[in-house]
């Protein structure tokens, strides 16, 4: 637009958009050499929506060390200092230094760009011994930095990074070969930081920590061990269940559900996707749903059996009667899953396609490889039927037994309506209890010694002036999830506050290690609670429509109230 004396000019959202998606990869890139300069054995560092970026470190000791590496947008720039008598003039800005003891006056005229940097090592200044960090420029910068100190001899230059002094030294003759050294009071730690992000140029634009886990390393090898624990035992009760409830016709159940759990493996190796301890969770899940079809299949041979069929025609009739029920089953419990991956995120997505593999390929080992395998076996023995009998003859329900349910039709409405009313009246009173996920904030798992003294660790906690924080017993005795509210700022509140509880608790209990810490930002649990909304209520109404596809709108309202009749006592 214009008028008779200005000219606005805004960009299209289509050059928005180029313009986000460009500094995103730029970013990606720059975040990825960053990781590379301080050795990080396989990280993991992918684009996630439109606007973000998710990287998973693993085996890194440090958290805050990489927190600064990444957070940094090392926009490096070198200036003169204003003369005395001119700090208050147009076009001089007051900057401070790194920890903010003192401010210069800057000229916001960049002398030098940073952009000419080809080169940062960490070294030693050889008479002080002090930690510093030595910087190459190429060909054009080298001498565009000659001609600045060769104006300029007697005068103080300041070398500043992202709005901060880093050094402010006086040019005391020309500076021709092109390179440079930075001293500020540096650590060694902090001289290899920013040696490596100077290596790496800068970012287009600020990273923002919107979210972050951390788990140790004892912890992690503990879940995964406790999770791979109860995976194989889940695995083992299922084989033992199937064995003494159809004999020798379970264990050919038991080895589908086997090949399921390899082609699982198998399936999310060649996808390249990382197995979480959801994901775990997810593969014990699919097994109790792929032992449903062995179920199915097995229970409809034997009904057919039972009514003369030959052992052909009983197999033929057992499976197409079960297929239909493995189908229609399987595909409500995709569709919610498949709507799961879509709005989820992390650990949840890793619950997701774990799942999801693991119920598609249990339709094929239940349906195809079972089928084919009972065949072959029929074929190979020549047998006359399929007798499929319990191992010691006793059967969990006996033939001929009838339930009358509708006879206790009002017992159970009369206790479905308490439960009811009692579910409404807790949701509001009082109240869910909200996870850090969807509330936001801080969330940490102590671990102690011996038994934690809940009350010594109460009492301590309440000084640090952080709001309320919530205290549980977290499994064992010596176990506390310990919850803080989001602190008002942005992320250096965030991390203030974790650096806080975590120096109180271990001057509370020596013994004390922080096993896990979560910091999450307002932004990630509101997205997630309306995800969580969202994803459910479509989850809902595609399986009444599938459902009253297949058979009737009675049955698919019918479903849809249970579920929610369940997701309302839970």
């Amino acid at each position: 637009t214009n008028t008779a004396d200005q000219f606005r000019v805004e960009l299209t959202q289509a050059g928005l958009a180029d313009k986000t998606n460009l500094a995103i990869q730029q970013s990606l890139e720059i975040v990825r050499q960053r990781i590379d300069q301080v050795g990080v054995s396989e990280p993991t560092i992918q684009r996630v929506g439109s606007d973000r970026i998710l990287v998973q470190l693993p085996g890194v000791q440090d958290p805050a060390r990489l927190r600064e590496l990444l957070g940094s947008t090392a926009q490096m720039s070198f200036h003169m200092l204003a003369d005395e008598g001119n700090q208050n003039a147009p076009g001089v800005t007051m900057l401070p230094d790194q920890d903010g003891s003192r401010s210069y006056p800057i000229e916001d005229r960049v002398a030098l760009s940073g952009e000419r940097l080809t080169d940062a090592r960490p070294g030693f200044n050889q008479q002080s011994n002090e930690p510093i960090v030595s910087f190459t420029f190429d060909s054009a910068g080298a001498r565009q930095f000659a001609d600045i100190t060769r104006a300029n001899v007697g005068r103080p230059f300041a070398i500043v990074l992202d709005g901060k002094v880093l050094s402010a030294p006086v040019i005391r003759e020309p500076i021709t070969g092109g390179q440079g050294q930075i001293s500020g009071n540096f650590t060694v730690e902090q001289s290899t930081v920013l040696s490596a992000l100077l290596r790496a140029g800068a970012l287009p634009a600020p990273l923002t920590v919107i979210e972050e886990r951390t788990v140790g390393a004892d912890l992690g090898a503990d879940a995964i061990q406790r999770g791979v624990l109860s995976g194989l035992v889940g695995f083992g009760l299922v084989f033992m269940f199937m064995f003494v409830l159809y004999g020798r016709w379970g264990l050919l159940a038991n080895l589908a559900l086997a090949l399921n759990v390899i082609l699982t493996f198998g399936a999310l190796s060649i996808l390249g996707a990382t197995l979480t301890l959801p994901g775990i969770a997810g593969i014990v899940l699919g097994i109790g749903l792929a032992v449903d079809a062995n179920v199915l299949i097995n229970e409809r041979i034997r009904e057919e059996n039972r009514k003369g069929l030959s052992v052909y025609a009983a197999m033929d009739a057992g499976f197409n009667k079960a297929y239909s029920t493995i189908v229609d089953s399987n595909v409500t419990a995709l569709i919610a899953t498949a709507l799961l991956f879509y709005f989820g995120s992390g650990p949840v997505r890793g619950f997701a396609v774990t799942m999801f593999l693991g119920i598609a390929i249990s339709m094929f080992t239940a349906v195809a490889i079972v089928r084919v395998v009972m065949v072959l076996i029929v074929r190979r023995w020549k047998l006359k039927a399929i007798r499929i009998e319990p191992l010691f003859g006793i059967k969990l329900i006996p033939e001929g037994t009838k339930i009358r349910f509708m006879r206790g039709r009002f017992i159970g409405i009369g206790v479905s309506v308490l439960l009811s009313i009692a579910s409404i009246i807790l949701f509001f009173t009082p109240g869910l209890n909200y996870g850090v996920d969807f509330k936001g904030g801080i969330q940490m798992e102590v671990r102690t010694a011996g038994p934690t003294d809940m009350a010594k660790l109460r009492s301590g906690l309440e000084g640090l002036g952080l709001g309320e924080i919530g205290l549980q017993q977290f499994g064992e005795a010596n176990t506390v999830l310990l919850r803080a509210e989001r602190q008002p700022g942005e992320e250096e509140a965030q991390n203030q506050a974790v650096a806080k509880i975590r120096t109180e608790v271990v001057k509370i209990d020596s013994t004390a290690t922080i096993e896990r810490t979560e910091v999450v930002g307002p932004k990630v649990s509101g997205e997630l609670a309306r995800a969580g909304w969202i994803s459910s209520i479509l989850a809902s109404l595609a399986m009444m429509f599938y459902i009253w596809y297949r058979f009737e709108w009675p049955f698919a309202v019918g479903a849809i109230a249970r579920l929610a009749r369940m997701l309302e006592i839970q």
